[in-house]
């Protein structure tokens, strides 16, 4: 690995820039710049009556569905060097999406593996990519399984990983690169419709220009954004509803994808990059997988699966990216995400991509006090079974950047109440368990709302 270096270009609003780590090959140092911009996703006290009846309504089948988990299968010499216990990771999750480079060497059989037992890709392609290898490798495994292969992404990072492609070397080159990939993909009988992602980093070249780009027409089906919150604060004020800035020229406005978003857990001081503990790593996570279901992500991937290796001198922040440790134990957030999954989980079978809304599924919020500068947030999810669960979260600061500690705020007291007839009501805190931590015969429940994502289940009757 190496020193995390901060590149700064001279644009007063940029969502995010990219990130840290040697995720995939070489010693390479990822970049990352993110500028705050504060965004406020639900009515505050006065008008709680209605409060989250404009929020947005999602199938658990879904939102469980957008999850992924980037992998390094290739570091070998490392913690994905043993498959079976990756696997069993994967398991303990409950998430069956991964996101990788495009394999080589004894990574082929690797994957092939992995898609057997369930795993999807979304392979990013790396530099130096053949067509006829690349889109063979891809039709293999999806004339395999079906479904193996989610979709493919152009390039990683450009901006520290420089492509070359048909004699041309940097931004342009990527550009013309990610074109061929395009084509090649869509060209296939096979592949035609996975969707394409867009490559990374290109707003954060030197050379580019990304106000030219004003269509992703031959480009990609997808957006696609790498977002790793700042000095240890919450993840909202990068998952943003509408076009993210770096694709603010668009004239189209295709899909949305978060390939990586992650938080180290190593406690840290300073500014932008810095590492938080456990319980707070758990905490960002889960509430911006939330963030991107409000915002209208279609994906979002995780960073990372496991802690790479070791790191003996505790000081390594790009070994503590992980949802488990380098021996292989569950983090906090491991188990924050396992029980989320466990409470929404739905039979894909019987489960439907989008909702219809109506006026059963409304949930009112009433709050106790005025909730100052920082408003709750909520999404309301149904599930196939005829429950509703409305999340509810408030993103106050969770890390003290000069202390290097976590911060608690109290819980803001709120009356969440269904439209609906309830036969029972259940809160769920996915931090500590997933088994309700309250239940009670009503159709409405005092709930303190917290700096992290809580579950409110109305079951059907």
């Amino acid at each position: 690995m190496g020193m995390q270096t901060i590149f700064e270009r001279p644009r007063p609003v940029l969502l995010c820039g990219l990130a840290r780590r040697q995720p995939y090959s070489g010693r390479h140092v990822k970049i990352i710049l993110c500028v705050v911009v504060p965004l406020l996703l639900i009515s505050e006290a006065g008008a709680a009556s209605d409060a989250i009846s404009g929020q947005r309504l999602i199938s658990a089948s879904r939102l469980i569905d957008m999850i992924g988990v980037n992998t390094h299968l290739q570091q070998l010499d490392g913690t994905y060097g043993d498959l079976p216990k990756v696997l069993q990771l994967f398991k303990f999750l409950g998430v069956t999406r991964a996101r990788d480079v495009m394999p080589g060497g004894n990574t082929l059989g690797i994957v092939r593996r992995m898609i057997y037992d369930k795993i999807r890709f979304n392979f990013f392609i790396p530099t130096g990519w053949e067509k006829g290898r690349t889109v063979g490798y891809l039709k293999s495994l999806e004339a395999n399984v079906p479904g193996a292969v989610t979709s493919v992404e152009g390039y990683n990072e450009i901006n520290n990983h420089p492509v070359e492609f048909n004699g041309r070397s940097g931004p342009a080159a990527a550009l013309f690169g990610q074109q061929a990939i395009y084509k090649a993909i869509k060209n296939d009988d096979i592949l035609k419709d996975k969707p394409v992602l867009d490559l990374s980093g290109f707003e954060m070249t030197e050379a580019s220009n990304p106000e030219k780009r004003v269509t992703l027409n031959g480009y990609a089906d997808g957006m696609n954004l790498h977002v790793y919150a700042q000095n240890g604060s919450q993840p909202g004020h990068w998952i943003r509803e509408g076009v993210p800035d770096i694709y603010r020229s668009l004239n189209d406005h295709p899909r949305k994808a978060i390939t990586e978003f992650g938080y180290a857990s190593l406690p840290q001081t300073g500014w932008r990059v810095i590492g938080v503990d456990e319980r707070s790593q758990a905490k960002g996570l889960l509430n911006g997988i939330f963030d991107a279901a409000i915002a209208g992500f279609d994906w979002i991937y995780l960073y990372e699966l496991v802690d790479q290796r070791f790191d003996s001198s505790s000081q390594n922040r790009e070994l503590h990216f992980g949802l488990f440790k380098y021996d292989y134990q569950p983090k906090p957030a491991a188990f924050a995400i396992r029980n989320m999954i466990d409470v929404l989980n739905d039979d894909p079978k019987l489960a439907t991509p989008s909702v219809a809304d109506s006026s059963d599924d409304k949930v009112n919020i009433s709050l106790d006090r005025e909730p100052g500068d920082i408003a709750v947030r909520s999404l309301r999810i149904r599930k196939t079974n005829g429950s509703l669960v409305v999340a509810v979260w408030r993103e106050t600061p969770f890390w003290d950047r000069a202390k290097g500690g976590p911060l608690e705020a109290p819980g803001l007291p709120s009356k969440i109440s269904f439209h609906k007839p309830c036969g029972s009501i259940k809160l769920y805190d996915v931090l500590e368990s997933r088994d309700p931590t309250l239940m009670k015969s009503s159709n409405s429940m005092t709930v303190d709302v917290k700096d992290y994502v809580q579950l409110v289940e109305c079951t059907k009757v």
